[in-house]
């Protein structure tokens, strides 16, 4: 995803460490800085899914979100998929999103 500008150190650790978003704080997520630019590029992984997430995290942070783009959801990766298109699951994937969901559920209840 490309930002409006650079994060700084101090914001990249609250980001990574969760920030407070609508009353509740957000799970820890990946962070990497992808290109150096006046407006650079950044690779973000979420465990967690909220409406609107990384744009209200940036948000929080003083950054607005120029573009995004999703590359996975869970353990299923898009691929070439352009916006607007679907493509069906194969099963085994459909397996692994039963798997992902059945393990989600296990860490909510530790």
């Amino acid at each position: 995803m490309k930002l409006n500008g650079p994060l700084n150190s101090d914001q990249e650790e609250q980001f990574r460490h969760g920030l407070p978003i609508a009353g509740r704080r957000t799970r820890p997520a990946g962070l990497k800085l992808v290109r150096r630019a006046e407006n650079p590029w950044y690779e973000v992984r979420l465990f967690e899914g909220r409406n609107q997430q990384i744009r209200l995290m940036f948000k929080h942070l003083g950054r607005l979100v120029e573009k995004l783009k999703r590359v996975r959801i869970g353990p299923i990766e898009l691929g070439p998929l352009k916006p607007g298109e679907f493509r069906y699951l194969t099963e085994e994937e459909v397996e692994k999103l039963k798997r992902a969901v059945r393990r989600s559920a296990l860490l909510e209840n530790v």
